[in-house]
């Protein structure tokens, strides 16, 4: 399933943005329904997941700090999910900053068919995964520019 959106509203430069975005603390705090989250090496993250789902999540640096590249590869109750997604910074003249991503999801096992049923109703539970990421993470960078 291919996913394309934006998220407008963040305050500051594409480098602060970028460098907090980086931060596995700014991460754990952020995906939605994280339990735990480290660091395995340099860009590689493994994440466990409330609803039970445990996976890797790589991060390719393209062009720092314009955009980058995620690879997320996860094993769950009613399947597997892997997924490949670009986002990019784009600054704007009032402070703020743009990101615009796209990618693709791919899930298999059962969690393949709960996919194909969402979508035939219309449904886009990804995009409130991604406004949700995006709804926290703005949260604390207000937060913590607020110290």
């Amino acid at each position: 399933m291919k996913i394309e959106g934006s998220y407008r509203g963040l305050t500051g430069t594409p480098d602060t943005i970028f460098d907090r975005m980086m931060s596995p603390d700014m991460l754990s705090k952020c995906i939605p329904g994280c339990k735990d989250f480290r660091e395995i090496e340099a860009d590689v993250y493994e994440c466990g997941l409330s609803w039970g789902y445990r996976g890797v999540i790589r991060v390719e640096r393209i062009a720092p700090p314009l955009s980058w590249k995620l690879s997320v590869e996860g094993k769950g109750p009613v399947g597997s999910v892997k997924a490949v997604g670009i986002l990019e910074l784009d600054p704007r003249g009032d402070a703020s900053t743009l990101v615009k991503y796209k990618g693709e999801f791919y899930l298999g096992g059962a969690a393949a068919f709960l996919q194909a049923g969402s979508s035939l109703l219309g449904s886009t539970p990804y995009n409130a995964i991604i406004r949700s990421f995006f709804e926290t993470f703005r949260k604390e960078v207000e937060g913590r520019s607020e110290e």
